[in-house]
């Protein structure tokens, strides 16, 4: 018997100050581990080191 495929999620954004986008494949467990508070969940930028707000998009 097969186990069921785990949902994953994908993290996708762009920097309101650089334009660079961000880009992240998880599960739903690695999200919860890595942003607690999902509905105040941030970033920080790599290149400009801004902040922004994540936004999360279910994908098979």
């Amino acid at each position: 018997m097969m186990a069921p495929k785990k949902k994953k999620y994908r993290i996708k954004n762009s920097c309101p100050q650089c334009g660079c986008s961000h880009l992240a494949i998880m599960t739903e467990e690695e999200i919860k581990e890595k942003y607690p508070d999902l509905e105040n969940a941030t970033m920080e930028c790599g290149e400009c080191q801004a902040a922004m707000e994540l936004g999360f998009e279910e994908i098979e």
